[in-house]
């Protein structure tokens, strides 16, 4: 093969698995089975990519490390599967296997700052179209992307879910959105570049999304939810430190929660004496299966599969915390090497971003802060204390929505070193 049909190859191949990425994040809160396609399609482009061109160097990170350590956590867990082996091989390689390909994926075929860019920009289109979804939900009772109803809970009606099967997964994937709509309109509308008529549409249509996502939030009446954007803002906050523009927002937030009846009686619900005994006694059950295996867990795959051994009367459950359902399959290792992987990346990030602050508050005032990273970091951070009440990554839409911020995250901090 000639260099010429190569290098004409490897750009062809290269847009395909770009372009599939783009749709992945579009068909995020839409279709499964879209997702699915696209993954093995950007999958396919990048394994010719490197048949042509074997370029791995976003790979020689001391991140991945531990990225591999839980991995092999992850292998060792099936040692405990027992007669649930296929369970635990389809989650090793079907899963979560797939997630971290994702991860790497989103690092290769989307390093640049304009494809980054690009993500982000297909990210707040769509969230602003699942949230306008989400209102038309909530006025007439059912959503147009995939024709759902609102729901009842806990003597809550009218609440709304989107195009998601739960009104906890529609908001974690809004809190995300949120964080980037938020950062946007801290960093790039506050930047004195907003003074021509394109700049000023933007401005609005952040403004716009800002404003109906934040709304979505609220109507999903998902306590734990609200807890990961409340923990999401103040960290905004801090990293930022644009307090007259956030401020404003967490107070608001707040004033709502206490001023507005059925928000104010959805929160004093946690108070209640029977307001979360499921989950607490779902929390027990997750806890005496971890104290059977605590190094590697009873295997990856297998909690509902033993779930139900351990409690009364409570069928297949999810543990409605991740951090307790990964412990109990993978075990207390698999557990810490995933958290430390997450955590070194978090922390790289606050780094950069604190510095940043230093140096354009104090040396260079009259420049901002990257609005895309400061958007990323904060979303998985509110996704992250989310996911202590749910389970967020035995979901296929929301494990890939976390694993791409995830991969976007690291692509980003490439472009900054």
């Amino acid at each position: 093969m000639s260099k010429l049909l190569k290098e004409r190859i490897f750009i062809v191949v290269d847009k395909i698995e770009e372009y599939s990425l783009y749709l992945v994040v579009f068909f995020i809160p839409i279709s499964k089975a879209a997702i699915e396609s696209f993954v093995g399609l950007a999958l396919l482009a990048c394994i010719i990519k490197k048949f042509l061109l074997p370029d791995f160097k976003f790979i020689s990170n001391r991140i991945h490390f531990f990225l591999l350590l839980f991995f092999i956590f992850c292998t060792f867990s099936l040692l405990n599967s027992g007669p649930y082996i296929n369970k635990s091989l389809s989650a090793l390689f079907f899963k979560w296997g797939e997630y971290i390909l994702i991860f790497f994926l989103v690092q290769d075929g989307l390093a640049s700052s304009k494809r980054i860019r690009n993500a982000v920009n297909i990210f707040l289109f769509v969230g602003a179209l699942v949230a306008i979804d989400g209102i038309f939900q909530h006025l007439l009772g059912f959503e147009f992307l995939r024709n759902r109803q609102t729901v009842t809970t806990l003597k809550v009606s009218n609440v709304i879910t989107g195009p998601f099967n739960h009104y906890n997964s529609l908001i974690v994937y809004l809190l995300c959105i949120f964080a980037l709509f938020l950062s946007a309109v801290v960093v790039e509308v506050n930047s004195k570049t907003m003074v021509n008529l394109k700049s000023k549409i933007i401005s609005c249509f952040l403004f716009f999304g800002l404003f109906l996502s934040g709304v979505c939030i609220l109507l999903t009446f998902s306590r734990g939810g609200w807890i990961g954007v409340l923990f999401m803002i103040l960290l905004m906050l801090i990293l930022s430190g644009r307090w007259k523009i956030i401020l404003p927002v967490l107070c608001s937030f707040i004033l709502l929660f206490i001023f507005v009846p059925a928000l104010r009686d959805r929160v004093s619900f946690i108070f209640a004496a029977d307001g979360d005994a499921s989950r607490f006694a779902i929390w027990k059950g997750a806890w005496m299966m971890i104290q059977d295996n605590p190094f590697f867990g009873k295997g990856l795959g297998t909690f509902m599969s033993f779930f139900p051994s351990y409690t009364k009367d409570l069928g297949l459950q999810y543990a409605h915390n991740c951090y307790l359902h990964m412990w109990a399959e993978i075990g207390i290792f698999g557990l810490l090497s995933f958290l430390y992987f997450v955590g070194l990346i978090l922390l790289r990030v606050i780094k950069v971003l604190l510095f940043d602050a230093y140096r354009y508050r104090i040396k260079q005032p009259e420049k901002n802060c990257d609005f895309i990273l400061l958007g990323l970091i904060c979303g998985i951070f509110g996704f992250l204390v989310h996911s202590f009440f749910d389970n967020h990554f035995y979901s296929l839409q929301l494990s890939v929505l976390f694993w791409f911020l995830l991969g976007l995250t690291m692509a980003k901090l490439r472009q900054l070193a």
